[in-house]
């Protein structure tokens, strides 16, 4: 219930607030999706490691999700460069042993 005066515009306003506050957020989950679909469409291109983890996914999975799973896993890497120190290290072919 919105009340008028003072605390009807000081709810308004808080509200207002939020709803700024919570756009800001979506900014680079948004962003980062974007991202992930540019990735997946061109997933021949990139390194053999990441096409092949791509490769077995959609295999698995819907494009969709696929999209929002790599987003997820590029959202992991930016975290753990940026707040752990870490230097990056792009994801590497599994090697299997032909013995």
């Amino acid at each position: 219930m919105v009340r008028g005066g003072f605390w009807g515009a000081l709810q308004r306003r808080q509200a207002s607030a939020y709803r700024y506050q919570q756009t800001w957020k979506q900014i680079p989950a948004k962003a980062l999706r974007a991202g992930a679909h540019t990735v997946l469409l061109r997933r021949t291109k990139q390194a053999p490691g990441l096409s092949t983890w791509l490769a077995s996914l959609i295999a698995r999975k819907r494009k969709q999700v696929a999209t929002v799973a790599l987003a997820n896993k590029m959202a992991r890497m930016v975290w753990a460069v940026l707040f752990k120190g870490e230097a990056y290290r792009p994801l590497l072919v599994p090697q299997l042993d032909a013995a």
